[in-house]
């Protein structure tokens, strides 16, 4: 079989948690399947990061314009404003990209149409689809959106769910989610944990960290949280629970940020300043994935108080390298965590500091947290992950074919 991956929404260090796990999706399929074939359709923008060392994997270019992260962000705010007044052009747009697509798949005779960030394009298919569905945030969090971002999120979200073969979700809540808000039949919805790469180790970790302290100077006790700063990140009320807990403590304790900072997030430095906090905390900002395991490894815990996660992968990450974790008792967070965490509310500032509390004070129930968390861990693995999305496929083959 053929399988061809929509990769064209894939924009390297912007699409947060999703690029991760098409990454390591795709290497660990093209390690277990020796069987089937893979297409990808790429941009310019990722089509060299994504040269993968298999024998069964072709790239097909479908955008050939050279562009920067920071160019395509500003051009696509301006071709924004403009589809919105000249529909007519958003639309041949549109066609042309569905028009390219439909050629790739019929050049290289591809069998199944495979779309790991949630929107099925193109929509026109003669062949068997499969979706992946991260979140559904925007139905929960409207708020979090603009107006053009938000409709644009419910018509392909909506549209992809009610027209795709079958559907990934990446944990129970967010099937829970796609049957609440459109609908659809649970039998056509299977859900697929991620998982995390076998660099999140302890012993690997702790080797590097002595370089990744002196790269970032890193201090000696802090509590990290990598995430993009978008909304539903809620980093304000981190900071604020940060603010009450130096108050309270007076420890050395700092606090270590990393990830990018979001068009319409609000400004981090305007928050630290408030609070009297720029030198409590250390904003690294995007980071390579490589030094990730050893700031996890070498922090009091991780923090984490989403208000709103699909699977929430750095829970993972940290359980993997047997970093603590505090964390948001919401949506698919305790799913992940299981016991291995202590929850705090995220809305609430004083939760989120007693639970630092917690954590830094009690030395032998950290030690036991750690432990929970890599058993924790051990239940999750890129390889059952391939596995099962194989199974996905062949089921959308299967249904596809006797409809």
């Amino acid at each position: 079989m053929v399988i061809g991956v929509n990769l064209i929404p894939l924009r390297p260090g912007i699409v947060g948690g999703a690029e991760v796990y098409i990454r390591d999706l795709l290497d660990a399929l093209c390690t277990i399947d020796k069987t089937n074939r893979y297409v990808l359709a790429t941009a310019r923008y990722n089509h060299d990061s994504l040269a993968l060392p298999f024998e069964n994997v072709k790239r097909c270019l479908l955008y050939a314009e050279k562009i920067s992260v920071t160019a395509a962000l500003r051009w696509r705010r301006l071709l924004k404003r403009i589809f919105l007044k000249i529909k007519w052009m958003h639309r041949t747009f549109d066609h042309f990209r569905n028009d390219s697509l439909l050629g790739i798949i019929a050049a290289n005779g591809i069998d199944l149409w495979f779309c790991p960030f949630g929107n099925l394009e193109p929509r026109r298919l003669r062949i068997p689809s499969v979706i992946t569905v991260h979140d559904l945030q925007h139905e929960y969090h409207p708020e979090f959106f603009s107006e053009e971002e938000l409709n644009h999120r419910k018509e392909f979200n909506r549209r992809s769910c009610s027209q795709a073969t079958r559907i990934i979700a990446v944990s129970d809540f967010t099937k829970e989610t796609i049957v609440e808000k459109y609908g659809v039949n649970p039998r056509n919805i299977t859900p697929v944990w991620e998982a995390v790469g076998t660099w999140f180790r302890p012993e690997a970790a702790a080797d590097r960290y002595p370089g990744v302290k002196e790269k970032y100077r890193l201090p000696d006790s802090y509590i990290y949280y990598p995430a993009n700063i978008w909304h539903h990140k809620n980093h304000a009320t981190l900071l604020k629970a940060f603010a009450i807990y130096k108050d309270r403590e007076k420890s050395d304790l700092k606090l270590v940020l990393s990830g990018a900072q979001m068009e319409g997030s609000g400004s981090i430095e305007e928050t630290l300043s408030s609070l009297r906090l720029r030198d409590e905390v250390l904003f690294l900002g995007f980071l390579p994935r490589e030094d990730l395991p050893s700031l996890y490894w070498g922090a009091e815990s991780l923090v984490f108080p989403s208000l709103f996660e699909g699977f929430g992968i750095p829970l993972l990450e940290a359980m993997s390298v047997g970093c603590p974790v505090i964390a948001s008792h919401t949506t698919s967070i305790p799913e992940i965590v299981g016991d291995a965490a202590v929850f705090f509310d995220p809305a609430a500032p004083e939760s989120i500091a007693e639970a630092m509390c917690t954590i830094t004070k009690q030395p032998q129930f950290r030690k036991r947290l750690i432990e929970k968390g890599r058993e924790r861990a051990a239940m999750f693995s890129w390889a059952e992950t391939a596995r099962k999305t194989l199974s996905v496929f062949d089921e959308a083959v299967k249904t596809f074919n006797h409809e």
